[in-house]
């Protein structure tokens, strides 16, 4: 049975709240947004409710005005693009900050009529799915925060982790590789039931929330099998002429889809950098990813992505921190970095491998990557080695139980 737990965006909600009369909590369907905002709300609406969408569209200057004790939450707010013309005018003459918490399963960018009213009346905070400290309940993961930007590293960065410890993280870890962290799912033991309900949101998320940002005339089985078709090449650049083949979708509605598809969170697309250009398809949860994919995720693949869907969660809740997230790849392929983080104080390089011992295609991939990228550091992540050691002045291999969790 699911149990909250607390989110490590909280902090960043209430930095937000205390200067803005509207916070809007975005995310995946069934990440937890509901509960997260109705435990900061005195008041609570959801347009799931026919009767209070049917109220909201009717006369949406009244149903603000009805709205119950501030802050209030309207629960997905996208489904009445009505009301946020009138909410433009109320945050006009209501200008305490923290007054309404909006939440979606769309993206606010994705749909015209709500950007266009609420551009620069509103912070938004995407809620992620759970990552492996909010599980456990640990502090959020800050050590690759505390990492970036350093012009080179020192021996003060080597540790070991203690046998208890490693072997701790390290089984949340393995469990995680699994189960990903979408609330409701990680924890379900019935792996029947668990496939059950992923594919009901699966098919919610396509035959619903897609619509609304980009309605689409295709068969639910032709998106399935583009959605397997970038699962099986998640983390590589895409191919849309491969995809075509596979699919029978054009390269022009390939690339619509793709966007809609990041607008209901289902995927990100992370931008390709060096020689080879593009974007590449990110999963938004390692579960949801092994469920497309079906059988057959590689350990090494699992793990790479574990370490990304971990690591994004220190970046996303930090206050005030601009970033990115870039993939880059030389040589034909042969120089690869799965994922870099850029901040305005420098960049992260971060290569995951299973290898005891770093291979020299991935020192050569972590070097080549120091050569392009200024102010940079590469970060070799293991698994379940328990010492942080100092390869070069800019190269770490630090073992993932330390990164993810300290």
């Amino acid at each position: 049975m699911f149990h909250f737990r607390p989110r490590h965006g909280l902090e960043l909600f209430r930095n937000l709240s205390s200067f803005s009369p509207i916070v809007g909590i975005f995310g995946h369907r069934q990440v937890g947004k509901t509960t997260f905002a109705e435990r900061l709300a005195s008041s609570y609406c959801t347009f799931d409710s026919k009767s209070t969408r049917d109220a909201a569209t009717a006369d949406p200057a009244q149903f603000l005005a009805a709205l119950g004790r501030k802050p209030a939450v309207i629960d997905e707010c996208q489904m009445v693009p009505d009301l946020f013309p009138e909410l433009k005018d109320y945050v006009r003459t209501h200008k305490k900050p923290g007054q309404i918490i909006l939440t979606g399963s769309v993206r606010f960018s994705s749909r015209r009529a709500i950007r266009e009213s609420l551009t620069g009346r509103i912070v938004t905070l995407e809620l992620l799915p759970f990552c492996l400290t909010e599980i456990l309940g640990h502090p959020r993961s800050t050590l690759a925060l505390k990492l970036i930007g350093l012009p080179r590293l020192s021996a003060a960065w080597e540790n070991s982790l203690g046998r208890g410890e490693l072997s701790a993280r390290q089984r949340a870890l393995q469990d995680y590789l699994v189960s990903g962290g979408l609330p409701g799912l990680f924890a379900m033991r019935n792996p029947r039931l668990r496939t059950e309900r992923l594919r009901d949101q699966v098919e919610l998320i396509l035959s619903r929330d897609l619509q609304l940002v980009h309605p689409t005339s295709l068969p639910f089985t032709q998106m399935m099998d583009l959605m397997r078709a970038l699962s099986r090449g998640e983390s590589h650049p895409v191919h849309p002429t491969l995809i075509r083949k596979e699919t029978r979708i054009s390269e022009t509605t390939q690339k619509k889809l793709l966007g809609a598809l990041e607008s209901v969170f289902l995927i990100r697309q992370i931008p390709v950098e060096g020689q080879r250009k593009g974007v590449s398809v990110f999963f938004e949860d390692q579960l949801e990813h092994r469920h497309l994919h079906g059988e057959g995720v590689s350990p090494d693949h699992a793990f790479e992505m574990a370490v990304w869907r971990n690591l994004r969660a220190t970046f996303n809740y930090e206050t005030g921190l601009d970033w990115s997230c870039f993939q880059f790849i030389e040589k034909a392929g042969r120089r690869r970095v799965p994922f870099a983080f850029r901040t305005p104080g420098g960049t992260i390089a971060i290569l995951p491998t299973l290898d005891k011992t770093p291979s020299r295609q991935t020192l050569d991939s972590a070097r080549e990557f120091l050569q392009r990228y200024n102010q940079s550091l590469a970060l070799i992540v293991t698994q379940g080695q328990p010492s942080t050691e100092v390869l070069d002045p800019r190269i770490l291999q630090i073992p993932a139980e330390r990164l993810l969790f300290e």
